[in-house]
């Protein structure tokens, strides 16, 4: 599915790319990299709400994320 999600993402699909990726928290919800791709995807996307909780959500799963921190860090 995280595979699927960045073919998705790199052909401007989106919401379709996100919901693969929660479909990876379905079935493992402590995916940081899953919840990390969501929060760029919605930062992208100009959803910076959205955002902050996934990104915050994926760092707190794994803190050595560097570009959700990266991208946190765009939304202060």
């Amino acid at each position: 599915y995280l595979n699927l999600a960045s073919t998705l993402a790199a052909t401007r699909r989106i919401s379709e790319a996100i919901l693969s990726l929660e479909r990876i928290l379905e079935l493992s919800p402590r995916h940081a990299r899953a919840k990390a791709e969501i929060g760029a995807l919605y930062l992208v996307g100009g959803c910076r709400s959205e955002a902050r909780v996934h990104l915050e959500a994926a760092l707190a799963e794994d803190d050595s994320l560097l570009e959700a921190k990266q991208n946190l860090a765009l939304l202060t």
